[in-house]
């Protein structure tokens, strides 16, 4: 080392990027309208923020694809066409989603399972909540993937409708039926079949963590959405890709501070070009296309490693200040 460089000690730098993850997820829960945070543990924020995203629909054009069943009722029609045109153009879907996606701690089992959201048809606001649409009796659900939208049947809920809607695996052989190919990843070949569970077996299983395969008509056998299984988790019936997603997120900024720690002193030969001491290290990102991010704040120097592939190697570069910006 040189030796214009003293030696580091502790309190020549300042890391803690799980109390940095704490609060990006609090604050981004915060603008999604979320404000009764009652938690300050890193791992629950984190499964409660992806938790919230992945209810969500990010906007983004998409293919919009209608199932031979789908029948749409006529006072339906204007808001089905409505939601279509929103797909096809990009926009915000959020004011069709459900009124339960303001409780922040609430796991919508069929997501969990199947990946299948459900949207509401109505074409004026709602009278309860602006942000979203009227409410309705029939509505639309429906396997969104990045670029493309699945329509797979439009049926009634609530009090005066099928009771059993969420749990219903017809909605897999629809898409069976309409949309193979896509529903490839989710086949199961070379397995015995089984006998097709109830209606009421499903409810059970899931009230309890289990999700069922599904068996089509023809035979065919289905596994869960992978990634979706709900778990008996921090918070009930969480599902499985926000535990495991959050548990990926949290292991790798773990890694990254005691990367960073192991290579500091290494690392202030690039931070000490601006004559600043103590260091800060600050996270700057965690879903940042499969890098968690790190800065020190008065060199902008970046760090980051893969969440994928390890913590092996830290990637090290300059990022421009923005007051030194032309």
């Amino acid at each position: 080392m040189n030796s214009r460089f003293p030696p580091l000690t502790s309190s020549d730098y300042q890391i803690d990027l799980m109390a940095d993850l704490a609060q990006m997820c609090a604050e981004e829960l915060h603008a999604m309208g979320y404000q009764n945070i009652t938690t300050s543990d890193p791992t629950l924020l984190c499964e409660r923020y992806l938790n919230a995203l992945y209810r969500r629909v990010q906007p983004r054009k998409r293919n919009f694809h209608i199932s031979r069943q789908l029948q749409v009722p006529s006072d339906m029609q204007a808001g089905f066409e409505l939601l279509k045109k929103k797909v096809e153009d990009g926009d915000d879907l959020t004011p069709h989603l459900s009124g339960l996606l303001d409780k922040l701690e609430y796991n919508d089992p069929l997501l969990n399972a199947w990946r299948i959201h459900h949207f509401h048809l109505g074409t004026q606001p709602y009278q309860r909540n602006a942000n979203l649409v009227e409410r309705t009796g029939p509505i639309l659900l429906a396997m969104v993937h990045d670029d493309d939208f699945y329509a797979i049947t439009i049926a009634s809920h609530g009090r005066d409708g099928q009771k059993d809607l969420f749990y219903d695996l017809d909605l897999i052989e629809i898409l069976h039926e309409n949309f193979p190919a896509m529903m490839k990843p989710f086949k199961i070949d070379g397995w015995a079949t089984t006998p097709k569970p109830t209606n009421e077996e499903v409810k059970l299983a899931r009230d309890n963590g289990i999700n069922l395969f599904s068996q089509t008509n023809d035979g065919s056998l289905y596994l869960p959405s992978p990634g979706f299984t709900s778990v008996g988790g921090t918070t009930k019936q969480t599902g499985l890709r926000v535990v495991y997603d959050a548990m990926l997120v949290v292991n790798s900024v773990r890694a990254l501070e005691r990367l960073i720690r192991d290579k500091i002193e290494a690392l202030e030969i690039c931070f000490s070009k601006q004559g600043a001491r103590p260091y800060r290290i600050c996270l700057t990102g965690f879903l940042n296309n499969g890098y968690v991010t790190a800065r020190e704040e008065s060199s902008y120097i970046g760090m980051q490693i893969s969440v994928l592939k390890g913590p092996e190697c830290l990637d090290v570069w300059q990022e421009i200040k923005p007051d030194s910006e032309p």
